[in-house]
């Protein structure tokens, strides 16, 4: 009989020099996590792999490499790797691009995320609703007038050409996604490329809901009127990513007339976590507190909202 693993938690003191407390302290910040949470993945980690734990490498690089079973063998040959001192940050996004991956080599070609990401038919058509659905929605169909459901639930009534649009819009998009990860532009996006993009996106987002520029985001910064400044650093953000592909706008044009259809349930809502279904269930500024307040005192800092956001 499998033994069930305990509720309860214990306390370990540990002695180290007010150094390396600060320094150990002051890593942990700029990697947008706590130290509580580092520590018990390198203890996870030596009580699996022993010795292996201490091979050179940041903790946050073990702690990744250890914790998520799901990023596969090549996340545990990185760890034996030296990692430079300019790979101290988190990698994000990797769930993603393990996805991609396909032959694990750590190195992520043009075909590979066509192959992956694939059509907009395959994401409309894949049971249940979820992330690739609402990321081909905002891509794709957000701000068009087309009825997403109606290419669903009723695909025989999209005439041959509009379908064409949307397909040839998506592999535009995707396109136009991997020159962006893509930063030496030599046809292959490694791990550190793909997560530097992620993270220049998601700190982009922190800035834009931090209103009052404080540093940490309150229920008051949704009060703050949105100032030039704020406008011109996420036109910044936008120009720096470039025009993205919008789909043309005389091939759907009939479609656009039809009536939406009636939707049927979204099968996600009823499932997922308990923070999941919460999240579902507050108002769109109660959800980012849910998400994000870590420690539940009303203010979002950077390192709770990157240290949320390493994970997707």
């Amino acid at each position: 009989m499998t033994k069930r693993p305990s509720k309860k938690t214990g306390m370990l003191e540990v002695r180290v020099s007010p150094e390396e407390k600060t320094a150990f302290l002051d890593a942990c910040r700029r990697a947008g996590r706590s130290a509580s949470a580092v520590i018990r993945d390198a203890m996870r980690a030596y009580s699996q792999f022993g010795p292996m734990a201490r091979l050179p490498g940041s903790p946050i690089m073990i702690a990744s490499a250890f914790s998520g079973a799901a990023l596969g063998a090549w996340a545990l040959m990185a760890l034996v790797q030296p990692v430079s001192t300019t790979d101290t940050q988190p990698l994000f996004g990797m769930q993603d691009f393990v996805r991609f991956d396909g032959n694990a080599d750590r190195r992520l070609t043009r075909s590979e995320y066509f192959a992956a990401d694939g059509s907009a038919r395959s994401v409309l058509m894949a049971e249940g609703f979820g992330a690739s659905w609402g990321a081909l929605s905002t891509s794709v169909f957000h701000g068009t007038g087309l009825d997403i459901y109606r290419f669903r639930q009723a695909p025989e009534t999209i005439s041959q050409a509009c379908w064409d649009a949307v397909e040839a819009t998506r592999r535009a998009i995707q396109v136009h996604t991997f020159d962006g990860w893509d930063e030496n532009g030599d046809g292959l996006v490694s791990a550190r490329e793909f997560s530097e993009v992620r993270r220049a996106g998601h700190v982009a987002m922190f800035e834009t809901m931090d209103r009052d520029q404080d540093g940490v985001v309150t229920r008051a910064d949704y009060t703050v009127p949105q100032t030039p400044a704020m406008t011109a650093r996420m036109m910044a953000v936008s120009e720096a990513a470039g025009t993205r592909p919008v789909l043309s706008d005389t091939a759907c044009q009939a479609e656009r007339a039809l009536a939406p259809v009636e939707r049927v349930s979204d099968p996600v809502r009823d499932t997922g976590s308990v923070l999941a279904q919460r999240a579902r269930s507050a108002s769109p500024q109660e959800r980012t507190f849910v998400l994000f307040d870590l420690d539940l005192n009303g203010a979002i800092t950077s390192e709770e909202f990157l240290g949320v956001v390493a994970g997707w």
